[in-house]
């Protein structure tokens, strides 16, 4: 991709999205073994430490690992091309582009999150119930960069909500109460930047009435 000086942008023959190849290969192959019957609590062929692997790398190209760098969280972007969207040469297609990466790049860490929630219910460590949290958040933001993703954003949210929720130690739900109600303030102002109102789900007040946390 090339500048010239009238800000006009010119893509050429060379020009590569880093991460896209990766991201489309895992989002085919887990599609694919989605629709096989398993009683393995992962999918043949994985482990947890290669997802988490993988894991580290998708987030570090997508969104540059912003939610472990930066405490403001209602600032997190990501996305491939993000930066392009509003600009002229690339509106046409860089919307489309983004969505369908972007809903790729989700489906491919809500499988990763729920192998992590597998191990959870296995060995009863609340560690693996919080990393799944974190990786629900990072789906539930990520949906909520414009467009907005609703349908996709709240299913995360409910997600992270409930995973931050469980603990098997009673000192650690206050901390825990503590996550999941920011979970829900930072992801309300983030919808509302761009909606001009937003009315959540039936199934997600349902899950902040069961917890007790405060929508306003």
């Amino acid at each position: 991709m090339e500048r010239k000086k009238d800000s006009y942008y010119r893509l050429n023959a060379r020009i590569r999205v880093t991460g896209t190849h990766d991201l489309l290969k895992w989002y085919q192959r887990i599609r694919a073994d989605s629709v096989r019957p398993s009683q393995e609590p992962l999918a043949a062929g994985y482990t947890i430490e290669a997802l988490q692997n993988l894991k580290e790398l998708l987030i570090g190209r997508y969104s540059k690992n912003y939610l472990q760098k930066r405490g403001h969280e209602e600032g997190y972007s990501g996305g491939y091309l993000i930066q392009c969207i509003s600009e002229d040469p690339f509106r046409r297609w860089v919307r489309d582009f983004f969505k369908e990466t972007r809903t790729m790049y989700i489906s491919v860490l809500k499988y990763i999150a729920s192998c992590e929630e597998k191990m959870c219910m296995q060995t009863q460590k609340s560690e693996w119930a919080r990393s799944a949290a974190e990786l629900y958040k990072e789906c539930a933001y990520a949906a909520t960069c414009d467009p907005i993703d609703s349908a996709q954003g709240e299913d995360a949210l409910r997600k992270s909500i409930e995973l931050y929720m469980y603990s098997r130690d009673e000192d650690d739900r206050n901390e825990e109460t503590q996550l999941a109600q920011n979970m829900y303030d930072v992801y309300k102002r983030r919808v509302e930047r761009v909606m001009t109102q937003w009315t959540p789900e039936q199934k997600t007040r349902e899950v902040l009435d069961k917890y007790w946390l405060v929508r306003e």
